[in-house]
C-alpha cells in the first residue's frame, strides 16, 4: 500500500512577508540563481532607465532597416553585414543592461539580502527544505507549539504543498 505524505515548508515571518511584499510564489525560489531577484530589480529600475533602453533599442532597429534597405543599391551582398551589426549593437545594448541590474543589485543590497535569505531557508542548498533539514531543529527553534500548529494547519492534501509560517 503507497500513501502519499504531506508536504510543507516553514518560513519564518520575514520570508513570508517577503514572498507577499513581492507577489512571489514559493517555487520561483527553488532554482539556485539570481532570475527572480533580476526580474525583482528590473521592476524597481527608474522608469526613466527602462524607457531610454526600450527607445533605444527601437530606435537602432528602425535606423538599421533604413540602413539595410539603402546599401543593396552600393552592394547587395553588404545585407548581411548591415544584420550582423544590428546583432552586435543589440548585444552591447542588452550587455549594458545586465550592468544596470548589477549596479541595481550592489545598490539595493536589501533586497538582494532578503531574497537570499528567504530562498536559502525555503530551498537548502538548492533542495526541498523537507529533504535537507531536520524536524527537530525547527521544533527547537520554533518551540514545541509548532507540532500543534502543523496538526492544526497542514492541509490534509498530499497532493498540495503547504507554506506555514510557525
Amino acid at each position: 500500500l503507497i500513501y502519499l505524505r504531506d508536504s510543507a515548508t516553514l518560513l519564518d515571518s520575514t520570508g513570508a512577508r517577503f514572498l507577499k511584499r513581492n507577489n512571489l510564489s514559493l517555487e520561483v525560489l527553488q532554482p539556485q540563481d539570481e532570475a527572480v531577484l533580476n526580474q525583482l530589480l528590473q521592476g524597481q529600475l527608474p522608469e526613466a532607465v527602462k524607457q531610454s533602453l526600450d527607445e533605444t533599442r527601437r530606435a537602432l532597429q528602425t535606423r538599421i532597416e533604413t540602413i539595410s534597405q539603402a546599401v543593396p543599391t552600393v552592394d547587395p551582398t553588404l545585407v548581411g553585414a548591415v544584420r550582423s551589426t544590428l546583432g552586435r549593437m543589440e548585444h552591447d545594448l542588452t550587455a549594458l543592461h545586465k550592468k544596470i541590474l548589477k549596479a541595481a543589485k550592489r545598490n539595493n543590497d536589501t533586497l538582494r539580502r532578503q531574497f537570499v535569505c528567504t530562498q536559502t531557508q525555503a530551498f537548502p542548498e538548492g533542495r526541498p527544505q523537507e529533504r535537507v533539514l531536520g524536524f527537530v531543529g525547527f521544533v527547537d527553534r520554533f518551540g514545541p507549539k509548532l507540532v500543534d500548529r502543523l496538526l492544526t494547519e497542514l492541509p490534509l492534501d498530499p497532493k498540495h504543498h503547504a507554506l506555514i509560517t510557525p
